[in-house]
């Protein structure tokens, strides 16, 4: 597991006592976004001389994308650091790309659960390293008419499933997560459900041992409650976005 593990009950701790207006400060990213434009250089570092690390051919070829920073070059030009599904980590040209509004923390949360875990197998994988098992399997939905490669990989602190269609690559379909101090998108093992109320509010389904909150689109969190604190975290997608 990287370093940035060890150090998350802390930020969740601090997270939980934050203001409503420092709430949404840490919550600015990631954010989703649109790519504009046709052959987009994905480069190393915010300058055109930095190397180059990947090229969208278009906004379809740019698949899912988060936001995760933004900074500015010496001549003053916004570029945002973005992380994909079709070429990982790296910096866009600000014009390029179109910043999409907020949903509301729950959204926010779910990004970051997609940004941290990784949004495809590849980059879960240059995160965490080999997975300690993999299951595969493949089935169909067909009510949609779709015919979906699962692959369930567990890592130590974590269990992740990826989906993926025949005409594409994976995504991130379903986190759990039941180790103390593992960060959740700013939420930990351990936190008090008032705690975890004063960061997501209030949940859609309440259960003595089960909260659920939506982002109203696609994606939902999943929280175990036992002793009045949280002991476990779910994340999960919907189908296909």
């Amino acid at each position: 597991m990287k370093r940035w593990i060890p150090y998350a009950l802390a930020a969740c701790l601090i997270l939980a006592a934050m203001s409503a207006d420092a709430l949404e400060l840490a919550y600015h990213w990631p954010k989703e976004a649109d790519l504009s434009g046709t052959n987009v250089n994905l480069r190393s570092a915010p300058s055109t001389g930095a190397s180059q690390v990947g090229r969208f051919a278009d906004r379809a070829d740019a698949g899912e994308l988060l936001v995760l920073a933004e900074s500015k070059d010496e001549a003053g030009n916004i570029w945002y650091r973005v992380i994909g599904a079709r070429h990982g980590e790296g910096w866009v040209f600000g014009k390029y790309v179109s910043v999409l509004p907020d949903a509301g923390t729950t959204a926010a949360v779910c990004r970051r659960v997609r940004a941290d875990y990784g949004v495809t197998y590849a980059l879960a994988k240059a995160r965490f390293g080999e997975p300690v098992r993999t299951d595969a399997r493949t089935f169909t939905i067909r009510e949609f008419n779709v015919t979906v490669n699962e692959t369930h990989c567990s890592w130590p602190g974590h269990e992740a499933v990826f989906w993926a269609r025949g005409d594409g690559g994976d995504r991130l379909r379903f986190v759990r997560v039941a180790k103390a101090g593992a960060d959740f998108g700013g939420v930990a093992v351990g936190m008090t459900t008032v705690e975890l109320s004063e960061i997501l509010g209030e949940p859609e389904e309440k259960q003595s041992d089960t909260w659920l909150y939506t982002d109203g689109r696609v994606d939902s969190l999943s929280f175990g409650i036992r002793g009045g604190r949280v002991a476990s975290m779910e994340y999960a997608r919907a189908l296909f976005e």
